[in-house]
């Protein structure tokens, strides 16, 4: 196992903080990346600087039949596999909710997303995507990205939304031994 630990990142270059240097900026790219007003391929040598050279992909869901399917591609394979479907059409997939845990220099992101159709903004699919970050060479990395549809049995509850209206202001009381 320790040895696991010093192999390095495979000769993926640092990048020194910069467009990756916070989680925010991560999975805001990721999702500029995806989305496209017109039909057409990505920036795939983009989309490849997010992820490790050792990243997976994976898709929960239900195939045509109705069979729970589990799908887990490397990030070359699921270029291979998208890039077809975005050569047909216009989507822009957004970020509807966010929950973070970290600890030290893992990092989970439960991101809530919605795609649309660019052309008449009709909703096509909801889902979450469960990614997993490290924080390397004074950036993050995208380790592993697993999403899963929302269907009507497992619909997106709303602790996984970012919230509708702002927050009401919490009354504070003042403490007991304060004088």
């Amino acid at each position: 196992m320790a040895i696991l630990l010093y192999q390095g990142n495979n000769g993926q270059n640092q990048a020194g903080g910069g467009p990756f240097s916070t989680i925010d900026n991560l999975i805001s790219r990721l999702y500029h990346i995806i989305s496209s007003e017109t039909a057409g391929s990505r920036n795939w040598d983009v989309f490849r600087k997010l992820f490790r050279s050792e990243a997976r992909i994976n898709a929960l869901g239900k195939d045509n039949l109705g069979h729970e399917r589990f799908i887990s591609l490397t990030v070359e394979d699921y270029i291979r596999g998208a890039e077809a479907s975005f050569q047909k059409q216009s989507l822009i997939e957004q970020e509807i909710g966010r929950i973070v845990e970290q600890y030290g220099d893992m990092v989970h992101v439960f991101s809530t997303y919605e795609t649309k159709d660019s052309t008449n903004e009709k909703v096509l699919q909801r889902g979450i995507n469960s990614i997993q970050l490290i924080y390397r060479e004074e950036r993050y990395w995208i380790v592993s990205l697993l999403f899963n549809p929302e269907t009507n049995d497992n619909p997106i509850t709303d602790r996984h939304l970012f919230p509708k209206e702002a927050a009401k202001p919490v009354k504070t009381r003042k403490p007991i031994y304060q004088k």
